[in-house]
């Protein structure tokens, strides 16, 4: 295939309009619309990344679903704390890890996954929409997601969740971040109540001394304590602009990536030799 073949280039003409070769024109008449252009552009490069994502994610969703269910039936084995180190070993994770509050409940991991359909066997999760404000979303046609899933041993005295995901849903229309959730969280009196408790102490302590998404620990950002906080801030100062709320899902989302890129299918590279 040619190197060119299938792509469109932008032919200005001497007039100072211009023609785009997949047979568009139109006339650059201000810097405003040559910016519309490149976003045009940008989002149309963000839709095609994702649908490429997507098909590759399908296909890792599997192998990691298959390693689960390894680990859940007792064909491999994981040392104890395998995670935890796991986590810690992150060169950019393990700053986010904070012990004493992450620690207790870390040690209860069983597995970190993806996968590219919500909820457990087909099962509809239940996330919550921050952008809603806890008010559960229907899906829509159109729309891409990934759920960054952590499996626990269902033994924990915290919740009665055996899985605690986080939801990512992206616009089909130009790639955008739709919306971010994580379970409805089930807190297991007088343990788990408290813990939750803390987390969401600290995220509100954390937010009120912060001007951007800043997480109090890798906990506060599972349970979603610390997306709640945001909202929190943000709604009691009446402060209807969406761009703390935006600044907020992005960075939620980079540590969601860390662990999807970095840490799930080879967790081994992350710990650190004794």
């Amino acid at each position: 295939m040619a190197a060119d073949e299938g792509m469109e280039w932008l032919r200005v003409e001497n007039g100072g309009s211009f023609v785009v070769e997949d047979g568009s024109d139109g006339n650059i008449t201000s810097w405003e619309a040559v910016e519309e252009r490149g976003e045009a552009l940008l989002r149309r490069q963000r839709v095609e990344q994702l649908r490429m994502w997507q098909r590759h994610w399908d296909e890792r969703s599997a192998h990691l679903w298959q390693r689960h269910q390894m680990l859940h039936d007792g064909r491999i084995q994981l040392s104890t704390g395998f995670w935890s180190e796991a986590l810690m070993g992150h060169a950019t994770l393990g700053a986010l890890v904070e012990p004493e509050r992450d620690g207790p409940l870390m040690r209860w991991i069983r597995d970190i996954r993806v996968r590219t359909t919500v909820g457990t066997d087909g099962e509809p999760a239940r996330p919550t929409d921050y952008h809603t404000v806890k008010e559960e979303r229907e899906e829509r046609a159109g729309e891409f997601v990934f759920c960054v899933v952590f499996d626990f041993d269902d033994a924990n005295p915290f919740f009665t969740e055996d899985a605690l995901e986080k939801v990512y849903r992206f616009s089909g229309e130009d790639g955008s971040l739709a919306s971010v959730g994580c379970t409805e969280i089930g807190w297991r009196a007088p343990v788990g109540a408290a813990y939750w408790e803390r987390l969401r102490r600290d995220a509100q302590a954390t937010r009120a001394s912060a001007d951007i998404a800043a997480w109090p620990s890798l906990m506060a950002w599972l349970t979603g304590a610390a997306l709640s906080a945001v909202t929190e801030q943000h709604e009691a100062r009446e402060d209807r602009q969406q761009l703390v709320l935006a600044a907020a899902w992005h960075s939620d989302l980079e540590v969601a990536e860390m662990l999807r890129d970095q840490v799930c299918m080879t967790p081994q590279r992350c710990i650190r030799p004794a």
